[in-house]
């Protein structure tokens, strides 16, 4: 998570910062003497750790960590009906490789082009490459700056929308334009219309957790990623069954024994409530905040075990139900009184067959024949008129899971509260200031508040949640996280989240020279943490320590040259070290990535003239000016 903000300096000052009129320094504590924060010390690599939260064992032999994956294809070996099934359902349709499989099915007759303000955009697709374009208009429709990229993955297979990722060198960045089913046009990708990225959101690791089978991302890097990117494009078998290679051997050894119990691959309707709901809450239960346990990654998790022991979900307390969001089904489910009048045996599968998607005009008959499964023919009370003048004749959907508002402007999706009467427009329970704790835990009856791992967790959730929506997080809570993280980054040297968590919090706190210091160890550690270096590339330059934030933001743009905020930090730099050249550099670097940036096109004008570069700084000012 990304601790520090930083925003690029004023126009006005800029030039008196390059040509001599120095700030004076701020009254800070000076930065303690050390290595340099790229110097690995080998030693710390054998430090002694505590040791790591345990995990309950699991009646199947396909959970621990050792047993290897064997793929799709070998699943469809045996079970090629359910394959073939599973392949046409979302899940199986999560992500596509767009050079190899091409995009899912879309209106060739609708618009490929849209306008946003001075922006238009354009979808090419010509059969076997997609290509996005943006152009940046003048009021005369003349274009002021332009970029095209070509799109290798297309995430998303279901009705809300679906987005498209492309590669700058081994980096992965999202492009601007997504196709939204439910209106059948192009239009900006979700929260664009707030705060347009253009073609610079770095798709991180968590972005992918959900929507493949398995990113294969560089440790302890933003957004970079092996070749290839992915092992296994779209959600596999796997990721719901467990490792399939002790169930391959021993039916090819044994052969199948119909109606046999068979502890070689998970079946997640023989599991436990926790265990069940735990399949599916790898991706549908964000919750307000996740946390990775110390020393516990999400991919390590495998089906038959308790999700909740590999990462922590919060939630954020709440008088009412909260309105409705895209992925937060498990939670809106567990608020309806379906669910609480189960005694468990309520799931997301209850209704949900994983490998099957019903037809369009299936669908209605399909989920009232689930609802029927609980409740009889009587039990609704409505007029029979008003049931036969639904959508479909008795769609007990209509009525009960309608559809509500969604954080993905253009999409609506199904209300899993599953409310007894359909909330008025406008009247939906609104999320209210948290009051108390700013968060808490999701499993909070089976979480011991009180245990030193469950007190980390909760410590990293807040700066979590302070990162996100600083608004949210009063500095009582920061002040009661602090001591939490340095007990539990004491206890761990290497416990990266809490280190950063820690950094975070010691910012927040005015405790510069000892978040300098906690960057600065872990960088011992880990030399090229790209969030660290960051970390610490914004604390140099906050303390103005020019030299030392130019070695560090080096390293950076060295390491992931794509990304624009680097480059504003260099433009920072310069400002602060009177670099007239360098500060030209970091302009151009920058618009070259995102060249409808006016605040960067802004200081490349007044760099140039107080460089005396008049001529190039006309062109500059005449294409801000028509900006």
């Amino acid at each position: 998570m990304r601790l520090l903000k930083s925003h690029l300096c004023a126009t006005v000052g800029l030039l008196g910062c390059l040509l001599g009129c120095q700030p004076e320094d701020p009254q800070t504590e000076s930065l303690p003497a050390g290595v340099a924060i790229d110097t690995p010390v080998d030693s710390l690599a054998s430090q002694t750790l505590a040791a790591l939260p345990s995990i309950s064992p699991s009646a199947y032999k396909n959970t621990t960590g050792d047993v290897p994956f064997v793929g799709d294809a070998r699943c469809a070996e045996c079970h090629s009906e359910i394959a073939a099934s599973y392949a046409a359902h979302p899940m199986g349709q999560s992500t596509r490789d767009l050079l190899a499989d091409g995009p899912q099915q879309f209106d060739a007759d609708a618009a490929n082009s849209f306008r946003d303000g001075r922006f238009e955009y354009q979808v090419n697709w010509d059969g076997e490459r997609m290509v996005h374009h943006e152009k940046m208009l003048d009021d005369a429709g003349h274009v002021l700056c332009q970029q095209a990229f070509e799109m290798e993955f297309e995430v998303g297979a279901g009705e809300h929308g679906r987005s498209y990722l492309f590669r700058r060198d081994e980096t992965m960045w999202m492009s601007p334009i997504t196709w939204y089913p439910q209106q059948n046009r192009w239009a900006l990708s979700p929260n664009y219309e707030i705060q347009n990225a253009h073609f610079t959101r770095a798709i991180v690791a968590d972005c992918l957790f959900c929507h493949s089978n398995r990113a294969n991302h560089v440790k302890h890097t933003i957004n970079r990623y092996e070749s290839p990117p992915f092992g296994g494009v779209s959600i596999h078998c796997e990721r719901c069954h467990g490792p399939g290679d002790l169930h391959v051997a021993k039916h090819l050894t044994e052969g199948t024994i119909s109606g046999m119990p068979d502890d070689t691959i998970v079946n997640p309707q023989r599991l436990d409530p926790l265990r069940r709901d735990s399949v599916c809450e790898q991706c549908h239960l964000p919750g307000k905040v996740r946390v990775a346990r110390r020393g516990r990654h999400p991919y390590e998790y495998r089906p038959g075990l308790l999700w909740h022991e590999f990462v922590t979900t919060f939630s954020v307390p709440t008088v009412e139900n909260v309105t409705a969001e895209v992925t937060g089904h498990v939670d809106q489910l567990r608020s309806s009184g379906c669910f609480s009048g189960s005694n468990g045996e309520m799931s997301c599968i209850s209704c949900h067959d994983p490998h099957v998607k019903p037809a369009i005009s299936e669908k209605a008959a399909y989920f009232r024949q689930r609802c029927l499964r609980c409740h009889g023919e009587d039990d609704c009370l409505e007029a029979s008129e008003e049931r036969a003048a639904t959508a479909v004749t008795d769609n007990c959907v209509t009525c009960h899971m309608p559809a509500v508002t969604s954080s993905v402007k253009h999409a609506a999706i199904t209300d899993h509260r599953i409310p007894r009467k359909p909330l008025l427009p406008g009247k939906e329970p609104k999320q209210r200031a948290a009051t108390g704790a700013a968060l808490e835990f999701f499993y909070h009856g089976q979480m011991d508040a009180e245990n030193m791992e469950n007190r980390r967790d909760f410590a990293v959730g807040i700066m979590a949640l302070a990162a996100t929506y600083p608004e949210m997080v009063d500095q009582k809570d920061i002040l009661s996280a602090l001591p939490q993280l340095e007990q539990a980054v004491a206890r761990d040297p290497t416990d990266m989240a809490a280190v950063e968590a820690l950094a975070h919090a010691q910012f927040r706190t005015n405790r510069t020279t000892s978040a300098v210091k906690t960057v600065e160890d872990a960088l011992l550690r880990v030399p090229r943490h790209e969030t660290l270096l960051g970390d610490a590339a914004l604390a140099f330059l906050q303390r103005r320590e020019w030299d030392k934030a130019y070695d560090v933001v080096s390293q950076l743009i060295a390491g992931n040259p794509h990304y624009l905020r680097y480059h504003q930090m260099l433009l920072q730099v310069a400002i602060g070290q009177r670099d007239v050249e360098l500060g030209i550099q970091a302009c151009r670097q920058g618009l070259e990535i995102d060249p409808s940036n006016k605040p960067l096109r802004q200081a490349l004008v007044d760099i140039l003239r107080a460089a005396g570069r008049n001529d190039e700084a006309a062109i500059e000012t005449d294409l801000l000016q028509r900006m």
